[in-house]
């Protein structure tokens, strides 16, 4: 079978063609990659460098159909284990304004965002294999994205979750420890979803809060805090929740209050006011209370 029908999701997998991506999957957890220069991959290359990035990825394949590959559109399939990824490149950068969404808030210096509105290619990748859990889906992203960064990749986006980072942050190819778990270890709305800080007109303080958490099953967070350098508590609390929903499966609505570490919080939904809080999925703002103020049945 073609590299295109398996591409599809057409099956069957031969012995020699076993990549075939999942017609179940829709394509919806994808991350995004900005190229410098003209697009040129080298699939036994990119095999090499993905079998070497982490033991469970020894077995790793990658096809590039070479006849698209000419005409500027890249097609292929890269798989390991359960996991399939869908790879798409094309010799055109991003659209400006896409571009912005995940460039303009992101967390690293000028100089990388001027390079990333100045990108001459890029590659998105979609998961299509058989893992259920989408944290893991976005972990397997995530670590091809790691591969790709060998290879020309700079920037890595999660255009849904409006924030991206340096590609190089995920390449951990001379780490002796393990780059899966490492992947795992960072924080859930620095790569699997987003969070960007707001300062509205009329309001004291900075608003935090994420994007892109409906596709993991979780909600959209939001908190008022007091100055832009609240930043990296902000992120540990909304990873350290989202982290507690995505393992516990228990729900979280307006009116629960919350014991999270030293901080005691409780969750309404945004007002009518707030449409900056507007949110694909569900949006929960987080206040902070006094210990007193915890409801005794705690969720």
């Amino acid at each position: 079978m073609g590299l295109i029908d398996r591409f599809l999701g057409k099956r069957k997998a031969s012995g020699t063609s076993p990549v075939v991506a999942s017609k179940s999957q829709d394509g919806s957890i994808s991350l995004q990659l900005l190229f410098a220069g003209e697009l040129r991959l080298d699939p036994g290359a990119l095999e090499q460098s993905l079998r070497a990035y982490h033991p469970s990825m020894s077995g790793a394949s990658c096809e590039i159909d070479v006849k698209l590959a000419a005409t500027g559109a890249t097609v292929g399939l890269i798989g390991w284990g359960t996991h399939v990824v869908r790879l798409v490149g094309i010799n055109a950068p991003m659209p400006a304004e896409v571009v912005e969404k995940f460039v303009a808030g992101a967390h690293y210096d000028a100089d990388l965002k001027a390079q990333a509105r100045a990108h001459r290619s890029h590659v998105i990748l979609y998961y299509a294999g058989q893992e259920d859990a989408p944290l893991e889906r976005y972990i397997a992203l995530a670590g091809v994205s790691g591969v790709l960064a060998k290879h020309g990749a700079f920037v890595v986006a999660n255009e849904s979750g409006h924030t991206s980072i340096p590609a190089k942050a995920l390449a951990v190819l001379d780490s002796r420890g393990d780059a899966l778990a490492l992947l795992r270890s960072f924080p859930i709305p620095i790569l699997c979803s987003g969070m960007v800080k707001l300062d509205v007109e009329g309001i004291r303080g900075v608003w935090m809060r994420t994007f892109g958490d409906h596709l993991l099953g979780l909600p959209d967070l939001a908190h008022l805090a007091e100055s832009h350098d609240d930043g990296p508590d902000v992120m540990d609390m909304f990873d350290d929740l989202l982290r507690y929903l995505a393992s516990s499966n228990k729900p979280l609505r307006p009116g629960h209050t919350i014991e999270l570490g030293p901080s005691f919080l409780k969750v309404r939904g945004p007002r009518q006011d707030e449409a900056f809080l507007e949110s694909e999925g569900v949006m929960l703002v987080l206040e902070k209370i006094s210990k007193d103020e915890i409801n005794r049945r705690k969720t």
